[in-house]
């Protein structure tokens, strides 16, 4: 789907393809089209995509639906990025939580790509249609599978500990490996700052 196509990673480099997602971001997403540019790092990378007055112009005249619509109507099964209680890089001492190819925190690009993260309302910590799973054993990243348990996170935003709702243990990065561990008040190796972070996204109980 359309959706999907541009709320996931961009290709590196500007190509055709991405002159022309940045094309139709630009004429059709609204207020959507800032979550595809930071798939690639902002605003500032869209690159040379040319002269879209006359698209634009054309869709005024149609009086096309907007973008949102679009999302809340035809297709609402759809992840809705503007609904996510945090986004971006999910940032801790040392670096940025990363994945693929290994789930991992490494140093703090901005460029998106495999450091661009949604904390959904569910909470599910996901990109890329994957999920963050515990077991109680293994922390790793699988298909959303939308029935929470394995995959339910809680964001403490005082202390920025990833929670595990079940299990109740916290996402920690030693230095070395991510692990889950007894959550401790103040520990810098559990305190997780969001880029972008939205309370008011959350689901009340």
């Amino acid at each position: 789907s359309l959706p999907s196509v541009l709320f996931q990673s961009s290709p590196g480099g500007f190509n055709a393809v991405k002159r022309n997602t940045v094309r139709l971001a630009e004429v059709w997403l609204d207020e959507y089209a800032e979550y595809y540019y930071e798939s690639f790092g902002g605003r500032k990378n869209r690159g040379d995509f040319g002269d879209v007055s006359s698209r634009k112009k054309l869709r005024a005249r149609l009086n096309c639906q907007p973008f949102r619509w679009y999302m809340e109507t035809v297709f609402p099964e759809q992840f809705d990025p503007s609904k996510a209680v945090g986004r971006g890089q999910f940032r801790i001492a040392g670096g940025c939580l990363d994945w693929p190819a290994k789930l991992s925190v490494i140093g703090c690009h901005g460029l998106g790509g495999h450091q661009l993260w949604f904390f959904t309302a569910d909470g599910e910590i996901t990109r890329e249609d994957h999920c963050m799973d515990f077991d109680s054993k293994k922390l790793e990243m699988i298909r959303c599978h939308k029935q929470k348990g394995n995959q339910m996170w809680v964001f403490e935003e005082k202390e920025g500990h990833f929670k595990h709702a079940y299990y109740e243990r916290c996402l920690e990065w030693d230095g070395n490996e991510l692990k889950m561990s007894e959550c401790i008040d103040g520990d810098m190796r559990q305190k997780w700052i969001l880029e972008h972070y939205e309370a008011k996204n959350l689901k009340l109980a």
